[in-house]
């Protein structure tokens, strides 16, 4: 499993920057000295191994970028929340912060991760969580990516036998990365786990073209052995992972057909559950302004008047929408 930890226990001066960054932020007036101290705190947190910490900056840190534009920070806050979305087993967020970093004189300048630890990364969390065709299209044919995959032939090379359905190959390819994903510093707590979403992405990949395939046909396509390839299987169905089942005495792997009667209901379900939330948040909002119970200039009210005029207003508020919505 992919677990949350730090890569390593924090230094006294680690700490003593994190606290002066901190207390930095609230008395830097322009923008760009802002964006700057933010980024030396993403690199903080992730040397603590804080990805929490990441993902809570990385929204102001994108706020200020989109103001005022800054390369070098963009590629450190691409960098530290992909690798943060990595350990929190988000692995499109992450494989979508790793395509969008460029291959230029500032990401050099970073010299956070090499082109080829972002060849790797952006791969493996496409392969763990893309369609075949967002594959093609995100990865593949990104021509601004393309820079970073020359880097490591490896990783191209899997991806586009994963994309061709060439798991043979592919196995063949994780083995040979394996010792080195295991001695990566950010990817060594993600490895077994990464690897085991690549793999049953593989089989939901490799089955939904059929409604039966046999067990034994399966096994050569991934290169293993029947006994293993079923145990592996029950395990993946089990865990709702595969919309199949296997069928022990012919050895075979069947499709599990949805009934689209059901189907028909639960989206009709769905919808009027969606359609009453959005009715009652517009009755109740018509409600506070019918009864004028929102703040019209709040910068005028003190804090416990406002905190108390807020409690009130809901509670009416709430009540006189159950009532309209009754009488709706």
């Amino acid at each position: 499993m992919c677990e949350s930890r730090h890569l390593t226990s924090p230094l006294p001066f680690q700490m003593e920057a994190r606290r002066a960054l901190l207390y930095a932020r609230n008395y830097l007036p322009h923008s760009d000295s802002l964006s700057f101290v933010l980024s030396r705190l993403l690199l903080v947190l992730l040397a603590d191994g804080d990805f929490d910490g990441i993902l809570a900056y990385a929204p102001r840190h994108r706020e200020l970028l989109s103001t005022q534009f800054n390369e070098s920070a963009n590629v450190t806050m691409l960098c530290c929340t992909g690798l943060a979305y990595m350990h929190r087993k988000q692995y499109r967020d992450a494989a979508n912060a790793f395509l969008k970093l460029t291959l230029n004189d500032q990401f050099e300048e970073v010299m956070l991760l090499s082109p080829s630890n972002v060849a790797t990364y952006a791969t493996l969390c496409c392969l763990a969580s893309m369609s075949r065709d967002d594959i093609k299209d995100n990865l593949i044919l990104n021509a601004e990516f393309q820079s970073f995959l020359e880097a490591s032939g490896l990783v191209r090379t899997l991806a586009q036998c994963f994309h061709a359905s060439k798991f043979k190959k592919c196995q063949e390819l994780i083995t040979n990365l394996k010792n080195d994903l295991y001695a990566d510093l950010y990817l060594f707590p993600c490895v077994d786990h990464l690897l085991g979403q690549i793999r049953i992405r593989a089989f939901n990949q490799y089955f939904s073209p059929f409604k039966n395939v046999t067990l034994s046909a399966m096994a050569a396509a991934f290169d293993t052995t029947t006994e293993a390839l079923e145990d592996e299987l029950a395990r993946v169905i089990a865990d709702d992972q595969l919309s199949a089942r296997i069928d022990s005495d012919r050895k075979v792997l069947c499709a599990v057909e949805r009934d689209p009667r059901q189907h028909a209901v639960d989206r009709g379900i769905q919808v009027m559950q969606r359609f009453q939330r959005t009715a009652e948040a517009l009755l109740l909002n018509a409600a506070v302004l019918q009864n004028k119970l929102h703040n019209a200039n709040p910068s005028n009210s003190s804090a416990t008047a406002a905190t108390a005029t807020h409690g009130g207003a809901s509670r009416v508020a709430r009540a006189r929408a159950r009532d309209a919505s009754d009488g709706y």
